[in-house]
């Protein structure tokens, strides 16, 4: 069941995402520039600029504490995502259309990004699974 409060919020998102999705592209540019410069200068000043990833720049927006290894992590895990995007895709997703060195190679990838991922995630109590729930 919905509350009041619920409701009026999701209301006033959508009132948001009306705006936005209005907004002449040049405005969203400078926003992105203005939101990517806070997330690296002042306080954020010695954050390498270009590991910022959108959640980073986010946080550092609204103020939410993140440290410097969680950047870091962000960003490995960012390259590790999109170099197996890459290797999922081969043969147009069709692994077999592959030899079998390659096949082995890119299993033994897609395992071990499997335990760095599932070791990365476990940390946020979200994406933990609690006895088989």
């Amino acid at each position: 069941m919905m509350t009041i409060q619920s409701r009026w919020n999701r209301i006033k998102e959508r009132i948001q995402f009306w705006l936005v999705w209005r907004l002449p592209k040049w405005v969203i540019y400078f926003s992105v520039i203005r939101a990517w410069a806070y997330a690296t200068t002042g306080q954020f000043s010695d954050v390498d600029a270009t590991v910022v990833s959108v959640d980073w720049m986010l946080r550092a927006w609204n103020d939410i504490p993140v440290s410097k290894d969680e950047l870091q992590d962000s960003f490995q895990m960012d390259m590790l995502e999109a170099a197996w995007g890459i290797i999922a895709d081969a043969g147009g997703g069709n692994w077999q259309t592959q030899g079998d060195d390659w096949q082995l190679a890119a299993e033994k990838w897609r395992d071990g990004y499997d335990a760095v991922l599932g070791a990365y995630t476990a940390h946020d109590p979200g994406e933990v699974e609690v006895d088989g729930q």
